[in-house]
């Protein structure tokens, strides 16, 4: 009898541009490791910017099965790299563009939208097969934006509707890449003219509180004996220390540039530090610093560098990483399928409960009912049972494969079935004596007469004897 506990799994991908494919990368090697896709790995995905577009494709269905997955990893490390020169073509003097009077120093979003769709085609957030969280900031409310389906909580803001590829295009509108535009959604499906607009920016704006709202929101729909295990997969991060005299040289464009870094990554750290307290172990974060692991991995730390030579540093980078913090990646794929174990377990034990409980059921008497129950524990239990009766085999099969928590479940189950099969026995009896005590004078009544009859009968023929002088002789 299994007593392993489930385990609840939330995965938490960062933003970072091309940086993105850094999680492509590790998740690659989770799935080889496990034998398993990320989807039946993760009950909940939450991610952010360019982390969107690895975590929304390993959630998206097949097309030919709904229930299956689309994309492996390794086919969305290989798409990563496919598509990210298209996305961030090289432009001579882009960014100086921003500051010249008539001109932009956008990418072409046009041909990033083609590709998300050429993903994702009509899949809409409600198909997604885990829950899925993708952030985005909401300049026209300005609030964060959690466009999200979690199939146990109430979809109020009708995100399910929305379509994944305008989802993981908000998510990535970094505010110096792409241009941002209105995003209209239809809450209620039943009303198609009652429509919300927003105007959204990148979701790693404030990305780095992901890990904690997913971590609240895991809380509400896990099931109550289920521990939850966070895992953080992050896309790098620079050094950012100076010294005073280093500080003060910078101009005031590097400044800003410079803070706004150091505002997302302080933020990130003081979030993972606090989860950290709650959950000690439970929390498995894999990030670095972008230059920490070998002097001759020299990955850029810009969004936007999709140069073939930077994406397979990144990929180096990564695999370094796999390396560096090997026993941490073993302890994680060791949750991982302990995790797959316990829920194909349980999904058997679950059916066998249901399978019992209609065996129990169908007895006919208390005494049936103790009797059949009395197997199932027996047969449930660890001990060494030989020579099973034909009669019994079923009832050994089930029990064979359930779990402690539901042989307690099916505990309560057979009170109440007890009780039940009591009443009715009661009741049983109750209406045979009814009908007795309806039945009986009349009963009584028809053998009064009938013996009443017969005497009578013997009284007529004796005085008949009489008035003929008795037998003749």
């Amino acid at each position: 009898m299994s007593t392993k506990k489930r385990v609840f799994t939330v995965l938490v991908i960062d933003g970072g541009g091309v940086r993105g494919i850094i999680p492509a990368r590790i998740l690659k090697e989770i799935e080889k490791k496990t034998g398993k896709h990320t989807s039946e790995l993760f009950d909940m995905i939450a991610v952010s910017s360019g982390g969107a577009l690895v975590g929304a494709s390993l959630t998206v269905p097949s097309p030919e099965n709904p229930k299956k997955p689309r994309f492996t990893a390794a086919e969305v490390l290989d798409t990563f790299k496919r598509d990210a020169p298209n996305i961030f073509p090289h432009i001579k003097f882009r960014n100086i563009k921003h500051f010249v009077p008539g001109a932009d120093g956008f990418y072409d979003v046009e041909n990033f939208e083609k590709i998300l769709r050429d993903l994702y085609g009509e899949t809409k957030m409600k198909d997604s097969l885990t829950d899925l969280i993708i952030t985005a900031t909401d300049m026209k409310a300005y609030r964060p934006a959690w466009i999200k389906n979690i199939k146990k909580i109430p979809d109020r803001e009708g995100w399910g509707n929305m379509k994944m590829h305008e989802a993981v295009r908000a998510s990535c509108t970094a505010p110096s890449l792409f241009q941002t535009r209105y995003t209209y959604t239809t809450p209620n499906p039943d009303t198609p003219d009652v429509r919300e607009r927003y105007v959204f920016l990148d979701g790693n704006i404030f990305g780095s509180s992901a890990p904690r709202y997913a971590y609240s929101r895991a809380k509400q729909v896990a099931p109550p004996d289920a521990e939850i295990v966070v895992v953080h997969l992050g896309t790098g991060y620079k050094k950012l220390s100076a010294s005073p005299e280093e500080f003060n040289k910078c101009s005031p464009m590097t400044l800003l540039k410079e803070t706004v870094g150091l505002m997302i990554y302080m933020n990130e750290a003081a979030v993972l530090d606090d989860l950290r307290e709650e959950i000690g172990e439970k929390l498995i974060s894999l990030n670095g610093l972008i230059n920490d692991y070998a002097p001759d991995i020299e990955p850029s730390i810009r969004l936007d560098d999709a140069s073939e030579k930077n994406l397979d540093e990144l990929c180096r980078y990564a695999e370094r990483m796999l390396e560096e913090k090997s026993g941490e990646v073993e302890r994680l794929c060791d949750i991982l399928k302990n995790k797959v174990y316990v829920d194909e377990s349980y999904t058997q034990s679950r059916a066998a409960l249901a399978g019992l409980t209609d065996i129990l059921a169908d007895t006919k008497n208390p005494k049936e009912l103790n009797i059949a129950y009395t197997k199932v524990v027996k047969y449930s239990s660890d001990m060494d049972v030989k020579d099973v009766p034909e009669e019994d085999q079923k009832i050994f099969d089930l029990a064979r494969t359930l779990r402690e928590d539901h042989l307690s479940q099916l505990d309560r189950i057979v009170d109440v079935l007890r009780e039940k099969k009591r009443h009715q026995n009661s009741a049983g009896t109750k209406f045979k004596n009814g009908l007795r005590a309806v039945f009986m004078p009349w009963t009584l009544w028809k053998k009064k007469d009938k013996s009443e009859t017969a005497n009578d009968n013997r009284s007529e023929d004796s005085g008949q004897k009489k008035r003929s002088g008795g037998p003749k002789p």
